[in-house]
């Protein structure tokens, strides 16, 4: 449905007269529109045990968790921020929450770990640690281990505020162990399912970015480049760990396509672009337990999504028909794809959260953000 322009009905209002018909319409408060929801931003635990979510306290939004059958009045806060948190995930053995957050505004990011099942006797906030605690530090996450879910690969600044060196981080005892020095304009490092260090991306003083295969503690190998006006990013790895989905828009490609990039000789194989030919691509899903692609989206006027997995496929038009003309998307999953939460919306429709177990195809609603 086409719609007026916000600043047209704004200058339409200006010049409109008072009349009985304009003190008769109530005036919407901004905060439905600008303020905060009420609840945004849910993920399952990988086990469905938990649902965490954000939501206000002491007027910032901040982490709250819940166990998947208690109702939303019963959620419990897990931390007290004064700042906005930039966003939080689950470890992958659901032991804990990690966020990430700066210090009173001052852009210097640490990340911080939670235990979500953390109860106090007295009442008070359960403790989060800080992972990162340096000063003036920026700490980046590069990848989050399946295989081990107490590591996290992160960056940190604190031996060259301009680059990150690479470090394997525990999540329980916060040791980190350095992987790899940055002296080399390293930008990005990108590990495959194994946790292997496989590619890192260097950008040069033009903009150009390289991507290089790691041949050994000390030898880097170009494989790939973009230049400044190009974008050509690693989306994950092929089962058996000898490719990558790479997503580029190099040379003559016009939108985004999907390659399988063999690192160790350079070739490339297009697996998929847009087969409208309208957009770029835009998403890759990729189970992390079975390794297989799952499926891939683009998004114009509405979002379609190619699935590789039938079952799956099958599942979302099971939901298509139960939102007829709603938009659905994937918001969160137990680490079997077993349930979700999805959220559904539509240009009529205010956005809602629902639970969807596929083994039964039950459908559960969690909550309206606004």
């Amino acid at each position: 449905m086409w719609r007026y322009p916000l600043f047209f009905c704004l200058n339409m209002l200006t010049f409109m007269p008072v009349t009985t018909y304009g003190q008769n319409t109530p005036l919407l408060d901004r905060d439905l529109f600008f303020g905060n929801p009420e609840i945004s931003g849910g993920q399952l635990s990988p086990d469905g045990r938990w649902i965490a979510f954000m939501k206000e306290y002491g007027g910032i939004m901040n982490i709250w968790v819940k166990s998947f059958d208690a109702p939303f009045e019963q959620a419990r806060p897990l931390t007290d921020s004064k700042r906005p948190l930039y966003g939080f995930f689950w470890s992958f053995d659901g032991k804990y929450i990690l966020y990430v957050r700066d210090k009173d505004g001052d852009e210097n990011i640490n990340v911080f770990a939670v235990d979500p099942a953390a109860v106090n006797t007295d009442g008070s906030m359960p403790a989060s640690r800080n992972l990162t605690p340096l000063e003036e530090v920026t700490a980046q996450i590069y990848a989050v281990s399946l295989n081990n879910p107490d590591l996290l690969m992160v960056g940190l600044n604190d031996r060259d505020k301009a680059w990150h060196d690479l470090y394997r981080l525990s999540i329980s005892t916060g040791e980190r162990t350095l992987l790899y020095e940055n002296k080399d304009r390293i930008t990005a490092y990108d590990f495959d399912w194994d946790d292997n260090l496989r590619l890192l991306y260097r950008t040069d003083e033009q903009g150009t970015t390289t991507l290089l295969r790691m041949d050994g503690p000390d030898k880097l190998t170009p494989i790939y480049e973009t230049l400044v006006t190009e974008q050509a990013y690693v989306a994950g790895w092929s089962a058996d760990n000898t490719k990558a989905y790479l997503v580029s828009n190099k040379g003559d490609l016009n939108l985004s396509t999907l390659f399988l990039l063999d690192p160790v000789t350079g070739s490339m194989e297009e697996v998929e672009k847009d087969p409208l030919n309208r957009v770029d691509l835009g998403g890759v899903f990729l189970d992390p337990q079975t390794r297989r692609l799952i499926n891939t989206s683009y998004t114009d006027d509405r979002t379609r999504i190619y699935w590789r997995d039938k079952d799956l496929e099958a599942d979302y038009a099971y939901l298509r028909s139960r939102f007829p003309g709603r938009e659905i998307s994937i918001q969160s999953a137990t680490l079997d794809l077993r349930q979700f939460l999805v959220t559904v919306w539509g240009d009529r429709y205010a956005s809602e959260s629902w639970f969807f177990d596929r083994m039964d195809r039950r459908l559960i609603l969690q909550y309206t953000p606004r």
